[in-house]
């Protein structure tokens, strides 16, 4: 395990400009041209922007300091690149049921040089019923929008 990382300046917090923007937002624009809003809505696919990403983890950098982040419904991966500028040592970790989805967070996260410090496991995260991960967790992220009877 890692010693914990403190979040980085204010200033190099949220790098998630140019490269890393344009991989998600084409992740993101791909996955939604390949399946309708009927289907994203039932699939509780919801890819949040980009000014919400950067308030959620401005907030949370300044409250913790990070071993480990998850996100549980990581989608494109937009929250995970963007949560590894602000902890710049931290593991990080993406859970994505969405087969189509976690191999295009996988390739994001590698084509913007996340490397060996990142995972993204293509499974539902409710099915994890001990999660491997040690030290200080942050789950960030937007959990999936489904109706509650959806969830078994």
């Amino acid at each position: 395990m890692r010693a914990p990382t403190s979040p980085s300046s204010p200033t190099s917090q949220l790098a998630l400009v140019g490269l890393e923007s344009a991989v998600l937002d084409e992740a993101g624009r791909n996955f939604c041209a390949n399946h309708s809003a009927t289907e994203r809505r039932h699939l509780g696919a919801t890819f949040t922007p980009e000014w919400l990403v950067r308030l959620m983890l401005t907030r949370c950098a300044a409250l913790a300091l990070v071993d480990v982040v998850v996100d549980p419904g990581c989608g494109s991966g937009r929250f995970g690149l963007a949560a590894a500028g602000v902890w710049p040592r931290a593991t990080v970790v993406g859970v994505e049921v969405q087969p189509d989805l976690a191999a295009l967070a996988r390739a994001a996260w590698m084509q913007c040089g996340l490397g060996a410090r990142a995972q993204v496991d293509a499974r539902d995260f409710l099915d994890i019923e001990r999660p491997p991960w040690a030290g200080r967790i942050a789950f960030v992220g937007n959990p999936p929008y489904v109706r509650h009877h959806q969830i078994e």
